[in-house]
C-alpha cells in the first residue's frame, strides 16, 4: 500500500471510492478487507463499461452469427457483488441505523417505501374534490 493508505492495486475509481469512504467512516479490520474488495468490484464495473461501449451489445458467435455479448451479464453480476459488499460492510446508513445488519436495513428500507404509499393513498382520499 502506498503511504495514504490506499491500496497500490486500485484503479481511479476504487482509489476515490477508498478516499471517501475512509475519510468519512471508522473501518475495522473486516470493513478494510471488504472496502478493498468493494473498490476492486469498482474498478472491474469501470472496465466492463468501457469493453462495452468498445465491442457494443452483439458479437460474432462461433459460426459467425451475431449473438449478445457475455458483457452485460458479467457486468450485471458484478454491479450485484459490489452492492452486496458495500451492504456487508458496517456503516450505518444513518444514525438511527448503527449497529444495524444488512439485511434489517433493507427492511426498513422497504417498510418506509411501503408506509410511505400507504400515506399518501391516505391523503388523497382526505383531499376535498376540486370539483365541489
Amino acid at each position: 500500500m502506498p503511504g495514504d493508505g490506499v491500496p497500490a492495486h486500485l484503479g481511479d475509481r476504487g482509489r476515490r471510492f477508498w478516499v471517501l469512504a475512509t475519510a468519512e467512516f471508522e473501518l475495522t479490520v473486516s470493513d478494510t478487507a471488504i472496502l478493498e474488495q468493494a473498490c476492486a468490484q469498482l474498478d472491474l464495473i469501470g472496465d466492463l463499461e468501457a469493453l462495452l461501449v468498445e465491442q457494443g451489445l452483439m458479437v460474432d458467435g462461433s459460426r459467425g452469427q451475431p449473438r449478445l455479448s457475455p458483457i452485460p451479464g458479467e457486468l450485471r453480476q458484478a454491479r450485484l457483488c459490489f452492492q452486496r459488499l458495500v451492504d456487508a460492510l458496517s456503516w450505518p446508513l444513518e444514525e438511527s441505523d448503527e449497529g444495524a445488519t444488512p439485511a434489517s436495513r433493507r427492511a426498513k428500507k422497504a417498510a418506509d417505501v411501503r408506509w410511505g404509499r400507504v400515506r399518501l393513498l391516505e391523503e388523497k382520499r382526505n383531499r376535498p374534490n376540486a370539483a365541489s
